[in-house]
């Protein structure tokens, strides 16, 4: 099995427990997955705010595909999710974005 990357920097949203069927998440996000805190320690999504001016920003999307569903609490931070999954990961994808405030 793979270890998954440990990416680094503020967490914007973490969700986990996406089924193998779904194929989109709804705006708001809807209910059909687990949903973690974010770097403030609330669950949710910050968007992108970099100070005006401070350059171009790269923004990480992770998707890990597991060999078992986990079940797992929600409410977890980034750190305590890559542990729990670490020895299921059978693959892992990423997608950067950017965004600069001029």
């Amino acid at each position: 099995m793979k270890q998954p990357c440990l990416p680094q920097g503020f967490t914007h949203w973490l969700i986990y427990g996406i089924g193998p069927t779904i194929n989109q998440i709804a705006s708001g996000g809807g209910s059909k997955f687990t949903e973690g805190v974010n770097s403030t320690n609330q669950p949710g999504y910050t968007g992108p705010a970099p100070p005006q001016g401070h350059g171009l920003h790269h923004y990480y999307f992770w998707l890990y595909a597991l060999d078992v569903e986990l079940g797992l609490k929600p409410n977890m931070n980034r750190e305590q999710l890559l542990n729990a999954i670490a020895d299921h990961v059978i693959e892992q994808g990423r997608l950067v974005g950017v965004y600069e405030q001029k």
